[in-house]
């Protein structure tokens, strides 16, 4: 059972193919160094487990304290519900998920390329933020809430629910599962560590 009472939660998801470890090693650290800190690494189902391993087992031990590993066969929407913030390492529908959820978002600068099709940013329900950016508002408990605008939210929750362009029974799935997480009954997850 995961202890997170009381803990500030931030869910970092990675896309099939997770950064370097260089890349995001000032977020690490900071989350190593702040008990108030709990942060749920979240693995792509498209990642391969033996990169999954690899890329845990390449963690320096110094900085496994304060973090979850999780792959697989974990519900995405229970793990947003659980948690206080929602990073995205590169550009991904799961974002799409966490405004539903009313999950403030953070997509991380300098991972994903430079002409990555879509951006949170741009649409005004994500702050673009560095690694050790994040770092650093996560030591200082900043409110991630207060910096995105409701009404950008709202406009975006209506323009990716009325123009799918032909995702309607996706948009559907994935709102019925939103849904689902939203108002079940919130219990403890346990994650073997």
């Amino acid at each position: 059972e995961l202890k997170l009472h009381g803990k500030l939660v931030p869910l970092l998801i990675f896309t099939a193919t997770p950064p370097r470890h260089d890349q995001i090693t000032a977020l690490l650290d900071s989350v190593a160094t702040h008990p108030h800190i709990k942060m749920i690494i979240k693995f792509h189902p498209a990642c391969k487990y033996p990169v999954y391993e690899e890329w845990k087992a390449g963690t320096p031990k110094s900085l496994l304290k304060n973090l979850i590993f999780v792959h697989g066969r974990y519900n995405v929407y229970d793990l947003i519900s659980a948690c206080d913030l929602c990073v995205l390492a590169a550009p991904s529908t799961t974002g799409i998920e966490a405004v539903a959820l009313e999950k403030p978002l953070v997509q991380l600068s300098g991972l994903s390329p430079a002409n990555a099709p879509y951006s949170f940013v741009d649409q005004g329900v994500a702050l673009e933020m560095t690694p050790a950016d994040l770092g650093r508002h996560l030591a200082q408990k900043t409110d991630f809430k207060k910096a995105i605008s409701l009404e950008a939210i709202d406009r975006f929750l209506i323009n990716e629910l009325t123009q799918a362009d032909g995702a309607d029974d996706r948009i559907i799935h994935i709102m019925q599962k939103v849904i689902k997480a939203a108002h079940r009954q919130i219990v403890p997850l346990t994650i073997p560590q």
